[in-house]
């Protein structure tokens, strides 16, 4: 009996360990997590102590782990941006970017970067958060050959804003806020594809141009919520480090006229959208005159793009239109901002449109259909 009670006891430490990442990690991720070996492991136990220490995150993946083609957390977070870019650069380049890792977490900043450890080495992020900000986003700004109602460009606007304040319900998979037309996603998704590998670009146009030096390392938040905060020893990168980075993700991409144009109009599609985050984060909460900003404006890093590269008849006209609705867009946030203060700050789920319309389908009951 003495000898059952001391196995039994022996194995508790390792159970509660295991017990943290039971549900949304199979067996052998759990291994490599408690057991890290590479910078890959590393990479899946950040991720998997993220969502452990953060119930809502947490839910949302034990809600998943009950589907069929659910095989573990490994599997549902996507490299194919990163890959697609690498692909693009010089053989001299590519193999130096296989020196390091590179994956989605759930972070705070839209923006990516690039964390030091001694045993993990360095590792780029980008947020997971981009792949449905970016949908919404580009909802409300793009032009369609099917007219998008106005009303669900803005409640587009609303879910992108509270996705980058960490006030939106990451559950999409499991109600996704509304039906988008087949074609129209099509379009979103033609360019998402080019910003998410202009974006990741640019994590790796820091690395390529030297921009990682240990000697500047600093503790940054990298997700906070109500839940808790998480840290991480990241790079410090400059504001001029920032426009070189965003011009080399361009520059480094060996592509031929027609995907240039493409990536130049991603670039400045996005730049367009962050604008508009900076713009409404700055009225929900305005950022004293002393503090340091560790990016350059959306704005700047727009125009430092539109005077760096020649832009195509064609990619002008389209970008002409989507600056008019972000002068637009602005003006409607100042009011409804103020008008609608808590709709923004309250963590939850906001919908393109009401139930049982063609824009949102039939109402989704939390806890009952999903």
């Amino acid at each position: 009996m003495d000898e059952i009670i001391d196995s039994v006891q022996s194995n508790v430490p390792n159970f509660l360990e295991r017990a943290w990442y039971i549900g949304m990690c199979n067996a052998k991720e759990i291994d490599r997590i408690l057991k890290p070996k590479t910078v890959w492991d590393f990479l899946l136990k950040k991720r998997a102590d993220i969502i452990a220490d953060h119930p809502r995150y947490m839910r949302v993946f034990l809600h998943l782990s009950k589907m069929k083609d659910y095989s573990g957390l490994e599997s549902y977070f996507s490299d194919r941006h990163y890959k697609e870019y690498i692909s693009l650069l010089s053989k001299q380049n590519q193999l130096k970017c296989q020196q390091i890792a590179y994956g989605d977490i759930f972070s705070n900043d839209l923006n990516g970067y690039a964390s030091y450890d001694e045993k993990a080495g360095t590792i780029i992020y980008l947020n997971e958060s981009l792949k449905y900000y970016n949908i919404f986003m580009n909802l409300a700004l793009l032009e369609f050959k099917n007219e998008v109602p106005n009303y669900v460009r803005v409640n587009a606007l609303r879910i992108a804003i509270r996705i980058s304040m960490e006030k939106e319900a990451m559950d999409f998979l499991l109600d996704p806020r509304g039906t988008i037309p087949q074609d129209i996603i099509i379009r979103i998704n033609d360019t998402i594809k080019m910003e998410l590998q202009y974006i990741a670009g640019h994590e790796f146009a820091h690395y390529l141009c030297g921009h990682f030096d240990r000697n500047k390392l600093t503790i940054k938040t990298i997700l906070s919520s109500d839940d808790g905060e998480s840290y991480e020893k990241v790079y410090n990168i400059s504001q001029r480090q920032e426009f070189e980075a965003d011009l080399y993700s361009i520059k480094n991409a060996i592509i031929n006229k027609k995907d240039l144009q493409k990536m130049l109009r991603a670039a400045l599609i996005w730049f367009s959208g962050l604008e508009m985050i900076e713009y409404a984060q700055d009225i929900i909460s305005p950022k004293s005159s002393f503090a340091v900003n560790t990016h350059p404006s959306a704005a700047e890093r727009y125009n430092s793009i539109m005077n760096a590269f020649d832009i195509s008849s064609s990619v002008k006209n389209e970008i002409d239109t989507i600056r008019k609705r972000v002068k637009e867009y602005k003006d409607f946030l100042m009011e409804d901002i103020s008008l609608n203060y808590d709709e923004y700050g309250l963590y939850g789920s906001v919908y393109l449109d009401e139930p049982n319309t063609e824009w949102r389908g039939r109402e989704l009951i939390d806890r009952v259909d999903y």
